[in-house]
């Protein structure tokens, strides 16, 4: 039966053949890490087996329910959101939609830096404002809403607006126009919360009517509590009620700028846990060979002791060999003898001496 023991030294050379495989893997890691060239081939990959086009008919998640009859999407293009080089991020809102894998790391990714940054928030004492402290000198005159200069046109892209839905008002934002949507709703709208809509020119205007930011005959409630103050002689500053728990909190980034920015930031954090599980199973290995060769035999020996036991060992081997050579020569002079003694004999015998 054969014996499925391993001596110690075959322990040993196997674990160092181990350890030089995981140094051999962190380094590749780390070179994959900061090696710019490797960035493309580090992309991830979602769509690569997929050869159809998205279309509304084999769509998948949320993009199936607002995706138009006829409309395709390739593939190809939603990959682009994760090009570390340069990412798109309408591609993302699409892969995001279409319940990609990845794009929902980095959203959840993306709450919890974004719930850990609304905590803080606060957390930290809130100075109080200048025109909280004056509210009761505040004259109650008409306020009205000033848009900024460089404020887009009703229906272009980058105007900004406000929508009342069940859950409160919600600002949006148009981001694209299809000029060939149907029915006139050409404006593809992104809202803070990230769902997105499309309305035509119309509904932008008939919300901006309904906007509270538009209508000067109503002012903010926070002007009124102004005014209250002011008249009951209160100076008392506003006291915020949000929370963490009540704060709100986007669903995915809002902005091309937000998206790059959790990109790296999470394909980093992934270098650095993967760089830091390489390091630490070398680090696991590599004591494992110490274990291994300090509990080989006669490792607890020191230097000086060890040269005097290989001193002695020659000693016993030149001492061997001498008699080994001693032993030699006395079995070939025998051997000399034995042949001597037999050609007397035989010679005797057959009466040639």
């Amino acid at each position: 039966m054969a014996s499925n023991k391993i001596d110690p030294v075959t322990a040993v050379q196997d674990s160092i053949d181990s350890l030089a495989l995981s140094l051999f893997e962190a380094l590749r890691g780390v070179r994959d890490a900061v090696a710019p060239e490797s960035l493309s081939a580090a992309t991830p990959v979602q769509h690569k087996e997929e050869t159809e086009p998205i279309t509304s008919e084999n769509a998948r998640g949320e993009l199936k329910q607002i995706l138009a009859e006829g409309t395709e999407i390739p593939h190809e293009y939603l990959n682009r959101a994760f090009d570390m080089l340069e990412p798109d991020y309408h591609a993302f809102v699409l892969s995001h939609l279409s319940g990609s894998e990845y794009s929902k790391e980095l959203v959840e990714r993306f709450r919890e830096i974004e719930a850990a940054k609304v905590a803080t928030a606060a957390a930290a004492p809130l100075p109080a404002k200048e025109e909280d402290i004056g509210a009761a000198t505040e004259e109650s005159t008409p306020i009205k809403y000033q848009p900024p200069a460089t404020e887009p046109d009703i229906g272009f892209v980058g105007y900004k607006f406000r929508k009342l839905f069940d859950a409160g008002w919600f600002d949006g934002k148009v981001i694209e126009i299809r000029p060939l949507a149907q029915g006139g709703k050409d404006r593809r709208v992104v809202y803070t919360d990230g769902d997105m809509e499309d309305l035509s020119v119309d509904d932008l205007r008939d919300l901006a009517k309904l906007d509270p930011k538009h209508n000067i005959k109503k002012p903010r409630l926070s002007i009124k509590l102004k005014k209250s103050n002011s008249t009951s002689g209160e100076t008392k500053a506003e006291q915020p009620t949000a929370t963490s728990s009540t704060a709100f909190i986007p669903k995915i980034p809002r902005t091309e700028g937000e998206y790059i920015k959790l990109l790296h930031q999470y394909e980093l954090e992934q270098d650095t846990l993967t760089t830091q599980q390489l390091a630490q199973n070398v680090l696991e290995k590599s004591a494992n060979v110490n274990n291994l060769v300090a509990n080989l035999p006669g490792m607890e020996r020191t230097r000086q002791m060890q040269m005097d036991r290989i001193n002695e060992l020659i000693e016993k081997n030149q001492t061997a060999a001498k008699q080994l050579e001693q032993a030699y020569e006395l079995a070939t002079q025998k051997r000399e003898d034995v042949r001597t003694a037999l050609d007397e004999h035989t010679s005797a015998a057959l009466g040639l001496s």
